[in-house]
């Protein structure tokens, strides 16, 4: 037996299924020849030697950008991290396909926005006491904040509005309690 089955042993792959057609499209906006596999996806992040004694990515979230290029957030693990840290990373998609960014190790629970010209990507660490939030306007370089400190974040969701603000919800400690916040992206809010 080579393992169990796990959402961290896979290949991360995009495409976009557009319903008026009943097609699927690379980022490019090229249409993909089905069946869809591993060789022929328009894949943002490898799994590596694709062993099943090996980790891979989980927690992928997406969003996209100005010009409705797609941008995905995602947990990696790697064999020789074990199951922690967890490193996550940011891949883009261009002209010329795919670029990827590392963000922070050690973290999870992972969610993407992008507004103004600036990506956001909102973290907490492996221990679940701290929201980070980390932004970038470059996609290489990335400014990190602690948004809070000593609470027990154990699931996150972000909605990002026209506005430039974020909407952030948590569900935080042993009662499961649901915070809501919200982060002003643009200075302006």
């Amino acid at each position: 037996r080579q393992g169990s089955s796990g959402n961290e042993r896979h290949v991360g792959s995009y495409a976009e299924y557009r319903p008026q057609t009943d097609s699927f499209h690379r980022s490019s906006g090229t249409a993909y020849s089905l069946p869809l596999t591993p060789s022929t996806a328009d894949s943002y992040r490898a799994l590596g030697s694709r062993s099943w004694s090996d980790f891979g990515l989980s927690s992928q979230k997406i969003t996209v950008d100005e010009s409705n290029s797609p941008i995905v957030a995602y947990q990696y693990h790697s064999s020789t991290s074990g199951s922690s840290p967890r490193d996550t990373w940011v891949a883009f998609a261009g002209s010329s396909g795919w670029t990827s960014s590392m963000v922070a190790t050690g973290r999870i629970n992972t969610w993407v926005t992008h507004h103004g010209g600036t990506t956001n990507v909102y973290t907490t660490t492996t221990s679940q006491d701290e929201l980070w939030l980390s932004r970038s306007s470059t996609g290489t370089s990335w400014t990190t904040t602690a948004l809070t400190s000593g609470a027990s974040v154990r699931g996150l969701g972000v909605v990002s509005t026209a506005q430039g603000r974020d909407l952030v919800w948590m569900q935080e400690g042993a009662n499961y309690d649901i915070l809501l916040g919200s982060v002003c992206l643009t200075g302006s809010c």
